[in-house]
């Protein structure tokens, strides 16, 4: 199985539609989870477990590594000075589920995008009303994108992650053959 991470509006789910089009690998789409002012952590650990639920066929749209990666965030946005412990356990839990998945022998595939496509993607898309991590400001979307760029750093550094791929200018069609490719997959 290939699991895509990556930020909303990076282009998860176009990808793994364009995957199951072009090379006949199901693609299974994981429910957008839309943030209705809940407890963010909560709500982070409710679309992880959608996310291991969901995740069978070829293709999964979605991967612990972006729970992970949002989870850890969560501080920035709620303006703690550091992290606090439970997060710091739920977010290496989801990272332990990554690792599994990997040991495993499932694939692991990050998408990325600049934040101002990530922002344009978004407002085309209206699946959710509310998607507080990226769309609070352009200040909030930088620190997430910052955190972004540390944590693939050191997923590749441990070898959890198969490809890293950056869509800003590329449509899900290359997308997919970049992925299906880059993994020997075709």
């Amino acid at each position: 199985m290939i699991l895509l991470g990556g930020i909303n509006g990076t282009g998860k789910t176009s990808t793994c539609k364009a995957i199951e089009k072009l090379y006949g690998l199901k693609c299974s789409t994981v429910e957008p989870a839309c943030y209705e002012g809940q407890d963010m952590l909560l709500f982070e650990v409710y679309a992880y477990g959608m996310t291991m639920f969901r995740a069978r066929g070829d293709v999964v749209d979605e991967s612990p590594l972006t729970h992970h990666l949002y989870v850890r965030a969560i501080p920035s946005f709620t303006l703690h000075e550091e992290e606090p412990e439970e997060y710091v356990k739920v977010a290496e839990g989801m990272l332990s589920s990554a690792r599994k998945l990997k040991a495993e022998g499932h694939r692991l595939v990050w998408l990325t995008a600049d934040p101002v496509t990530i922002l344009e993607r978004l407002k085309v898309k209206k699946d959710c009303g509310r998607r507080p991590f990226v769309e609070q400001s352009h200040f909030l979307l930088g620190t997430l994108k910052s955190l972004e760029m540390n944590e693939v750093e050191r997923w590749r550094s441990e070898g959890l992650l198969d490809l890293v791929i950056d869509t800003t200018e590329k449509k899900p069609e290359d997308v997919a053959r970049e992925v299906v490719e880059g993994l020997g997959e075709g």
